[in-house]
C-alpha cells in the first residue's frame, strides 16, 4: 500500500526519516479503538447510503478479522506492520488485504484528523475507569499509612529546606485528598468525552 504522502513526493524518504516520522510502535495502543470507531463508521455510511449492504457486510467482517487477530502480539511484528506510518495505516492496509477495494471506501467522508480525535476519545474512555480504580486503591493505602501512623511527627519542606513538623498522618491524608481531586478531574473528562467529534 502506497504511503500517505506518496501522492506529493516521486521518493522515498531516507530510512532513517521514515522512522522519526513513524508512530506505529507507539500508537499502536489505539488499535481496538480505531478498529472499533472504523466498525462504527462502516455502519454509519451505510445506513446513510454511502455504502452499500454488501461492502458495508465486507467492511465489517474484515474489521472483526483484524480485530481478533490483535489478540496475538505477533500480528503487530510481521515486517508489514512494521514499515506502517501509524495504526491508521496499518488497519486500512490489513483491511484492504483482505477484502480489496471496498476497504478504501471506509474512509470516505472522514479525514485521517476526525479518524484520530474518535480513537483518542475510544481510548480514554478504556483507560481513565483504570486510571481511576488504581487512584481509589492509591488512596485506599495513603489512608491506611495515615491511620498507621499515629501521632508520628516528620518535618514539613518549603522551598527545599525543613520547616515546621508536622503529623505523619497529614502528609499520608494531603496526598489522597489531591489524588481523589484528580479522580473527581478523571470523572469530568470522562463525561467531557463521551461526545462523538465528528
Amino acid at each position: 500500500m502506497a504511503h500517505l504522502w506518496s501522492g506529493r513526493f516521486e521518493g522515498d524518504p531516507d530510512a532513517a526519516l521514515f522512522q522519526f516520522g513513524a508512530s506505529f510502535r507507539f500508537d499502536k495502543r489505539l488499535f481496538h479503538d480505531d478498529v472499533r470507531g472504523s466498525l462504527a463508521w462502516a455502519d454509519a455510511l451505510e445506513q446513510a447510503g454511502v455504502l452499500t449492504a454488501v461492502d458495508a457486510a465486507a467492511i465489517a467482517k474484515g474489521l472483526n478479522e483484524i480485530l481478533a487477530a490483535g489478540n496475538d502480539p505477533a500480528f503487530f511484528q510481521t515486517p508489514a506492520a512494521l514499515s506502517d506510518e501509524d495504526v491508521h495505516a496499518f488497519v486500512e492496509r490489513e483491511l484492504v488485504q483482505r477484502i480489496g477495494d471496498a476497504g478504501r471506501r471506509l474512509h470516505t467522508g472522514r479525514s485521517r484528523n476526525e479518524q484520530v480525535a474518535v480513537d483518542l476519545r475510544l481510548y480514554l474512555k478504556r483507560q481513565i475507569p483504570v486510571l481511576q480504580e488504581s487512584i481509589v486503591a492509591l488512596v485506599a493505602v495513603l489512608l491506611d499509612q495515615a491511620g498507621r501512623a499515629g501521632d508520628a511527627l516528620m518535618p514539613s519542606y518549603t522551598h527545599m529546606r525543613r520547616a515546621q513538623p508536622i503529623l505523619a498522618a497529614h502528609f499520608f491524608l494531603a496526598h489522597a485528598s489531591a489524588l481523589r481531586r484528580d479522580h473527581a478531574r478523571f470523572a469530568h473528562v470522562l463525561s467531557e468525552i463521551d461526545e462523538l467529534p465528528l
